[in-house]
């Protein structure tokens, strides 16, 4: 986990400096004060990705010193604390890397405030090759929706013979709604359906349904929720339901994907999880925003 921060010459002030409790950090403030940026830079201190290519740039004070992050993070195999310092270089634009093994922190998720989302996987990601797969991966909310896939010059050798990092949102609703019978309750499916319950309103309980066909000239199958005043389809359901159900996808595809990766290699699965969620109350009711936090909480610890 990440245990503290330290920048001087970054971002919107010229110093900053945080640390973090074992399990639960809120931080508050006014609009503009670097919040998000803070979370952006939490994020690339745990995986050494900057989510959504947001690469923090040195604060202009004008001044001809090296700007620096200091940052304190304790592994899986390394209790013993340390402080690591990466530099910006001004010639390349980028940040420097302490060298070294990198830490293991446990699986890492971020949920932006924009909608986007970043996952950084110990059994996917770790030493991997950016040019050949990605060292973190990156989810817009049409990714989110309708998969991931590496890039290829060809659309026929993308299809047939690419990676797939992620089926999303439409095709695994559905492959998961099919699975049930082979899963049991552990099945993606269930578990899925058990987040959105608990990260729904008590009054305004969301179930998930089975897929459906709902236009006439085009043959996918939407998901459905079941909401107090009947069934919603995917491309019907409001801003918020949408968040909302896109947090709970990622946090299920995450862990998922990561238990399979790990069969795979022959790994034991992480025991940890680092959760860095940037306003996930946007675009919800008051209502909804204070049951949001003690559900994420409650989803984590099951």
């Amino acid at each position: 986990m990440l245990k503290s921060l330290k920048l001087d010459g970054v971002g919107p002030v010229p110093g900053l400096s945080a640390t973090f409790g074992e399990r639960l950090n809120v931080i508050t403030g006014d609009n503009g004060l670097g919040k998000s940026f803070l979370l952006d830079v939490c994020f690339w201190a745990l995986t050494g990705s900057w989510p959504g290519d947001r690469v923090a740039i040195p604060a202009p004070n004008g001044k001809k010193h090296t700007p620096s992050i200091a940052f304190d993070i304790k592994g899986k195999k390394s209790p013993k604390q340390e402080l690591k310092f990466a530099n910006y270089d001004f010639r390349s634009q980028t940040w420097s890397r302490p060298t070294g093994r990198p830490y293991k922190p446990g699986l890492v998720i971020y949920a932006s405030v924009d909608g986007s989302f970043a996952v950084w996987d110990p059994a996917r990601n770790y030493w991997k090759d950016e040019e050949e797969n990605p060292r973190v991966y990156q989810f817009s909310p049409k990714t989110l929706a309708f998969g991931l896939h590496k890039q290829s010059e060809s659309l026929f050798e993308s299809i047939e013979f690419g990676a797939t990092y992620c089926e999303g949102l439409l095709k695994d609703w559905e492959r998961w709604y099919l699975q049930q019978g082979h899963s049991g309750e552990g099945s993606p499916f269930n578990i899925l359906e058990q987040v959105i319950q608990s990260l729904s309103h008590p009054l305004e309980l969301m179930t998930c349904l089975a897929p459906k066909r709902i236009y006439a000239d085009d043959a996918k199958r939407f998901p459905m929720i079941g909401l107090p005043y009947g069934e919603v389809a995917y491309p019907h359901w409001s801003a918020g339901v949408r968040r909302v159900i896109s947090f709970a996808y990622l946090l299920v595809w995450a862990w998922h994907e990561h238990e399979q990766a790990a069969i795979v290699r022959n790994e034991e699965p992480e025991n940890r999880i680092v959760l860095i969620v940037d306003e996930i109350e946007a675009h919800l009711h008051p209502k909804w925003q204070r049951t949001i936090l003690p559900a994420i909480m409650q989803v984590v610890q099951n």
